[in-house]
């Protein structure tokens, strides 16, 4: 179970310098929350550089949020070129005792006459086709800290949809640490070394302590911090794995999985119909590819294609087990429920 728990000890050298300690070389304005909240999920949006200070006031907005009634879901959603690694790995540890999902924000230009429906993640700018690409959506440097510390974890590039062909831009974004010249410069030579090693060290912990694979700290701290190496979406899903595994296992220890409820027999017949399922999305997935609408359309009668398979008595028995299931998997869901709200508040407590 990947919790964060503490900051590593730090030399003298280094709380010299704390104040000082960026990832990028953006200005220094503290990042921007805001909070919406959606039937029982809430979304909440962190903007800007992260500075000193923005931890706790991240804090507080989380205590009043799990503090909320009837809120099941909660997201951070992420626009930030990064800041402060100390705030950010703070700021982490909230997300993560908070069991909240993260997410990057991001951008999609498109022509005026298209409609997308509204989504809290997405922000959308009509252009037309001349128009200057506009700031895109970023979650880079101490960012990813805040990223890889949702216990589920998405990500989707910034979109340019004006021409006959989309255009991706990635917004995840990584490079190691700088230091301000002028604190950095005023040390001795073993003072800035010990400074810069427990700074690397800070956020490479943090980003290990997080659950971000090997690969993307070594990634991280080969980059200069003059740079940024941008990673795409599909990149980043092939160097990790989006859901913290803890969590789901803790909860099935503590809820049981819906399918308890079967018997041996009865769980052959299940995993014979998952086998099914898969083969027939697959075959749908292929479809939709390459098929006409009639053969798309007359395809999509998932019933008869199960009858066609299984036979009417075989067919009718799945059926009635998928009814089972999903009123069992009410009351599994109602006890997740229940044991994450129970463990926030406890984090509250504590925090």
């Amino acid at each position: 179970m990947r919790f964060f728990k503490s900051s590593p000890n730090c030399s003298p050298a280094f709380l010299k310098l704390t104040a000082a300690i960026l990832v990028t070389s953006v200005p220094a304005f503290s990042a921007d929350f805001y909070v919406r909240t959606d039937l029982s999920d809430t979304y909440i949006s962190i903007s800007g550089v992260i500075e000193e200070g923005d931890a706790e006031e991240f804090r507080t907005l989380m205590h009043e949020i799990i503090a909320t009634p009837f809120i099941d879901g909660i997201t951070v959603i992420l626009d930030s070129p990064g800041g402060d690694v100390r705030e950010a790995v703070a700021i982490g540890g909230i997300v993560r005792g908070a069991f909240a999902d993260t997410h990057t924000a991001t951008t999609w230009v498109k022509l005026p006459q298209h409609s997308i429906g509204g989504n809290p993640k997405i922000t959308i700018i009509d252009a037309d086709y001349e128009a200057s690409l506009p700031e895109l959506s970023k979650c880079w440097s101490a960012c990813t800290i805040i990223l890889f510390s949702g216990v589920n974890v998405g990500i989707l590039d910034n979109l340019d949809m004006r021409g006959e062909e989309t255009q991706r831009y990635p917004t995840v974004g990584v490079h190691r640490p700088r230091m301000l010249d002028d604190q950095f410069a005023s040390l001795t030579p073993q003072d800035a070394q010990d400074a810069y090693d427990d700074i690397l060290s800070v956020m490479s912990d943090a980003l290990a302590e997080m659950g971000a694979p090997d690969s993307f700290i070594r990634r991280t701290m080969a980059t200069p911090p003059t740079e940024i190496d941008l990673i795409a979406s599909d990149e980043m899903y092939s160097l990790y794995t989006p859901s913290e595994t803890f969590l789901n296992d803790w909860l099935v220890a503590r809820c049981g999985h819906k399918t308890d409820i079967l018997t041996t027999d009865q769980r052959e017949i299940w995993e014979s119909y998952q086998t099914f399922l898969d083969g027939y999305h697959d075959e749908w997935e292929a479809l939709t590819q390459s098929g006409s609408w009639a053969e798309i359309s007359e395809f999509y009668e998932e019933d008869v294609a199960l009858v066609q398979h299984f036979g009417l008595t075989f067919a009718g028995e799945i059926r009635r087990l998928e009814r089972e299931l999903d009123a069992f998997g009410r009351t599994v869901e109602f006890c997740k429920e229940v044991n994450i709200r129970t463990a926030r508040q406890e984090w509250v407590d504590r925090n």
